[in-house]
């Protein structure tokens, strides 16, 4: 399955109730405070029920979780 950024922009919204009007693909969201730990929790849950896979917990790094183009990437990478 291909993740899409409008997928991932519309949980940030109406999941987590991050104003969004701000968020670029490069805006860091978890070190800035846009997101929580709680809400990295929800997020890493809503990404493995729509693409299948578990992640494991050594891939849940800032790296791969900080910002909606890292996310992006990182998921499509396991899908290929």
């Amino acid at each position: 399955m291909n993740f899409q950024r409008n997928d991932l922009i519309g949980f940030l919204k109406g999941a987590l109730n991050v104003d969004v009007s701000d968020v670029e693909d490069d805006t860091l969201l978890f070190s800035t405070g846009v997101i929580d730990s709680f809400s990295m929790i929800e997020l890493i849950t809503y990404i493995e029920s729509t693409t299948g896979p578990s992640i494991p917990p050594g891939d849940i790094t800032l790296e791969n979780f900080d910002s909606i183009g890292r996310i992006l990437s990182y998921v499509n990478s396991r899908a290929a």
